[in-house]
Formats: structure tokens, sequence, C-alpha cells
């Protein structure tokens, strides 16, 4: 695990990153809403709303990411991520911004999973590929037990608003650590 840590950081780092994005989003998203006003069943929609704008946006992200740099996709999808999350408690009170912003906002994060993988598979072959694959899973699942545990203390304490802006907290320290390694030129 160290290893891959060391040799691919941005590549495993973003498997926890897109694991605590994932569990908080499934686990606390009809939470959040129903804690800012939200009926019960339009709060659970809003999970509805983030998986069908993940799936819209993999094939155009996967294609972007094979003419540009990946760490430059990871980078500025963490960035366009933590934007969104923090424009949600001020366009919570629009339906269809809203909407629109959790399906974009949350599309858009899938490309820290998607590209962060491919990275690793640009970057290892054979049995380092598959240990590579092994360490991003053991950070995915990380990041999908500590989410919704840290998120929910965060919100108990902050506030629904706590959701959105402790995970755009989140992907804006991500989006500058791989800015960081894009500008290192490392991986």
């Amino acid at each position: 695990m160290r290893y891959f840590l060391a040799a691919a950081p941005l590549a495993t780092v973003a498997g926890l990153v897109f694991g605590v994005l994932e569990s908080v989003t499934f686990a606390l998203l009809p939470v959040y809403g129903t804690e800012v006003g939200m009926s019960p069943s339009r709060a659970a929609f809003l999970v509805s709303i983030t998986a069908m704008g993940n799936v819209a946006t993999q094939i155009p992200l996967g294609l972007l990411a094979d003419r540009m740099d990946r760490r430059l996709v990871i980078a500025l999808s963490a960035l366009i991520t933590a934007i969104g999350l923090a424009l949600m408690p001020v366009l919570v009170g629009e339906p269809t911004a809203f909407n629109a912003l959790l399906f974009v906002t949350f599309g858009i994060s899938g490309a820290i999973y998607i590209v962060g993988l491919t990275h690793l598979g640009a970057r290892f072959t054979g049995g380092d590929l598959a240990g590579a694959n092994a360490a991003f899973v053991m950070m995915y699942s990380t990041g999908l037990l500590v989410g919704p545990m840290a998120v929910g203390l965060i919100m108990e304490v902050a506030g629904a608003s706590g959701f959105a802006w402790s995970l755009s907290a989140l992907c804006l320290a991500f989006a500058g650590f791989a800015f960081q390694r894009l500008r290192a030129n490392a991986g």
C-alpha cells in the first residue's frame, strides 16, 4: 500500500476522495434535503439525480481524459466539484437550478474515480497493476467507511450546510494537491 501511495499518490488518493463523496452522497444527501425543508420523497430523489449525472458524464469525461493530461482532468474535476458543492446552500431554494447543479457537480465528480483508475492503468502493468488497483480499492473503501461518519458529525455541529461545506473543502484540498502534482510533473 505504501509503495503505491508513494508511486501514484494522485490516483490512490483519488480513490479515497471519491469513496467519501459517493458514500456521503448516498447516506446523507437525503438527510441534507429533509433538513433544508424538502419532503422525504424529494430529498430521496436527489440521490437519483446525482447518479444520473454520474452515468451521463462517464463517456465524455473518459474521452476528455484520452485527449488531455489525466492529472489535469482529475484536478479540474475536483475543483469544479468543490465549486458546485459550495453553491448547494445558495441554490437549495431553487429546485430546477438545484437539480441541475447536483446533476453537473456529481457527474463531474465521477471523473475523480474513473480518471484516477485510468491513470493507474497507464502507469502500471502486470502484478504492479493488480497491486495498484488493490491500493486504489483500499483507499476507496476507507473513504466509504469514514466519509459518512465524519460528515455526519460535521452536520451535527454546523447544521445541514455542513454537508456541502465539508465535501467542498475536501474536494478543494484534493484539487490543490492535484494541481501541485501536475506542477511538479509527478504522478
